[in-house]
């Protein structure tokens, strides 16, 4: 066995912060219906389409 398994060490995952809590569940924005910049279009089930000029 390689010695990076064997001293591979389990790195304890902190808690989501309120404030990281509060960013993930805003809902879709109404400047934003179709989450080009937010990533959360109005529309259930709607993939936003990333452009050339996106990127």
């Amino acid at each position: 066995m390689s010695e990076k398994k064997k001293n591979k060490k389990k790195v304890p995952v902190p808690p989501i912060t309120g404030t990281v809590k509060a960013i993930i569940e805003e809902p879709p924005s109404k400047n934003d219906p179709q989450g080009w910049y937010t990533g959360k279009p109005e529309t259930k089930g709607e993939v936003p389409v990333q452009d050339a000029d996106d990127l």
